[in-house]
């Protein structure tokens, strides 16, 4: 290329890019805007983390360590749920970790109003955590629906890292940065008989043998395209 073509070249070319490169970045800053993230556990101004804004449904219960931020399931069976608000589709991502592989939780999403049964768990979907289950029962499962692909979890004692999608009638799960289940909902199966496109997510505590802790609770909510 002759130096004076190579010259206008260049003062074409970079304003282009520049341009090319603007836009993309005003579009994924526009993508972000669009959709919130909440930490749902936080902690106050004072530095103490609470569980303002969640609640808890059934036996048992879970401990706050205030000064971390981790949640201990004990006994059960009961479920916290995070009860501020409703959440159509969205990305909730939290850790978590068993200390032994028999501990039995479960996060659950699309939780409708509850009463004083237990008929939520008919009513919503469960992401199974229990390291020594199979099938439609182990960690990654959507519990007694549809079964993982794979099971990437950790030894007991060690934090996981949960990502669950919902989007309308499509559930995406991801362990460990895996994607180990997706699943188009379908109902009446297994325990699931209706669901609703809106709900509550909780924690499961399950039982008094074992525990389960979780942290870093975040959930993203997303715009429904028209």
């Amino acid at each position: 290329m002759k130096k004076g073509a190579s010259m206008k070249f260049k003062y074409i070319f970079y304003p282009l890019l520049f341009i090319v490169a603007l836009l993309v970045i005003t579009f994924c800053s526009e993508q972000a805007d669009q959709n919130t993230t909440l930490n749902l556990l936080k902690p106050e101004p004072h530095g103490a983390f609470t569980l303002k804004n969640w609640s808890h449904h059934g036996s048992g219960k879970f401990y706050l360590n205030d000064s971390s931020g981790v949640l201990k399931s004990h006994d059960g069976m009961g479920l916290l749920y995070y009860s501020e608000q409703k959440f159509n589709d969205f990305i909730l991502e939290l850790d978590y970790k068993t200390d032994h592989i028999k501990a039995n939780s479960g996060v659950f999403v699309r939780v409708p109003e509850l009463d004083s049964t237990n008929n939520y768990i008919h009513k919503s979907f469960e992401i199974q955590i229990y390291d020594a289950g199979e099938g439609k029962n182990t960690t990654g499962a959507i519990y007694d629906a549809h079964a993982p692909a794979t099971t990437p979890f950790k030894t007991p004692g060690e934090w996981n890292h949960l990502k669950i999608t919902c989007i309308e009638d499509s559930m995406a799960v991801e362990l460990n940065n895996t994607l180990v289940n997706t699943w188009k909902i379908s109902t009446p199966v297994g325990k699931i008989k209706t669901w609703q496109p809106s709900g509550y997510v909780g924690l499961q505590n399950h039982d008094e043998d074992t525990h389960v802790d979780f942290r870093d609770i975040e959930l993203t909510m997303l715009e429904r395209e028209n």
